[in-house]
């Protein structure tokens, strides 16, 4: 836990330092900001001690298996152990890794390049206070990106597609979260993005919205009921619907949803690029009304949109116009961010040395 705190103060060290130095222009600090972040999380990434966590193990596994199957076998890899299932372009990937290296925490490397690159281009690009962007990140996101490597990477590329739904190139979107979806299924969710972008931010809009997170609780409920009752290995299901979801991460969603509607009424100035981050935002909060009462694991669908958090919050802020309550919101989102992310650090953290 130290080490996690040490790594978030240094992040506020880094900032004031950069912002202190008159001489650098504005973009220079932000890139100088983020390239040190940068190599501060990809240590972690690769330093880290995976044995704690419950599945980077198994792709170390697997990545070992690799070694041994040539390229024509690399579908072996999918189910190289009984309880394994791999999506093929994990496969494909860990095989190309394996093959331009034997030693197995380059897909660690790797992994964690892609995704920190990912959030950092958007960060540079996106955000109006990109210190915070980077502490929201590391809040929400960064953790379990540390051992759910493959959604997470599918994740990152689906956030390269972001370009393509503005410019409204479908070919190069479609070719994107077709990659992605080799990684992890889930990333065809990301298409909804695509599809609700042209739309305008009026009560039609926020109609469309509840509208589908009711269709998808539906569907939820009954995806998961007839898993549970006709298909074997998912009886656990049967115990999960029972138990539900925690709703914590509802009440901050719906909390943060408030606070942007304010920051941002009545809409007319709104740039299209926050255009696009509130209705990933809007998906976002749709996946969290959809869920309630489900099993907790339909909440990493919500990963795809947890860029909305990083980057909006930050946005919003910045349009406060009080500068004493510009930095009580920056100071009050820290910290509740800051608890939601101790509380949801369920394994711990160490290094390996």
């Amino acid at each position: 836990m130290a080490i996690w705190i040490g790594n978030i103060i240094l992040l506020l060290l880094y900032s004031i330092f950069v912002g202190l130095k008159t001489e650098f222009k504005k973009e220079n600090k932000i890139f100088l900001l983020l390239i040190v972040m940068f190599i501060q999380l990809l240590f972690l990434y690769v330093f880290n001690d995976y044995k704690i966590f419950p599945d980077t193990l198994d792709y170390l596994r697997a990545f070992d298996y690799s070694l041994q199957v040539g390229w024509c076998d690399v579908y072996k890899i999918q189910h190289f152990a009984p309880e394994i299932k791999l999506d093929l372009g994990w496969c494909y990937y860990t095989k190309a890794l394996s093959f331009l290296c034997s030693y197995d925490r380059i897909l660690l490397f790797a992994t964690g390049i892609i995704i920190i690159i990912s959030y950092f281009v958007l960060i540079k690009r996106y955000s109006l206070i990109p210190w915070l962007s980077i502490l929201l990140f590391i809040s929400t996101v960064f953790y379990d990106s540390l051992f759910v490597l493959r959604q997470n990477l599918a994740v990152a590329i689906c956030l390269f597609s972001i370009p393509y739904i503005r410019q409204r190139k479908i070919f190069q979107f479609s070719a994107l979260i077709f990659l992605a979806f080799s990684m992890h299924q889930t990333a065809i969710i990301f298409v909804l993005l695509y599809l609700l972008y042209p739309l305008k931010i009026d009560k039609k809009f926020f109609f469309i919205v509840v509208s589908l997170g009711i269709l998808f609780y539906m569907g939820f409920h009954f995806a998961l009921n007839f898993a549970a009752t006709h298909l074997i290995g998912f009886e656990i299901y049967n115990e999960d619907i029972f138990e539900g979801s925690n709703n914590t991460l509802l009440i901050l969603s719906l909390s943060v949803l408030l606070f942007v509607l304010i920051c941002y009424y009545p809409f007319f100035e709104i740039n299209e690029y926050d255009r696009l981050l509130f209705h990933m935002y809007a998906l976002f909060f749709m996946i969290e009304l959809s869920r309630i009462g489900l099993p907790g694991t339909i909440g990493r669908l919500n990963l795809y949109f947890y860029p909305a958090v990083v980057l909006l919050l930050p946005n919003a802020i910045k349009r406060i116009k009080v500068p004493v309550l510009k930095y009580i919101s920056i100071t009050v989102i820290s910290i509740v961010y800051f608890i939601f992310m101790i509380k949801h650090m369920s394994y711990g953290f160490d290094l390996i040395f």
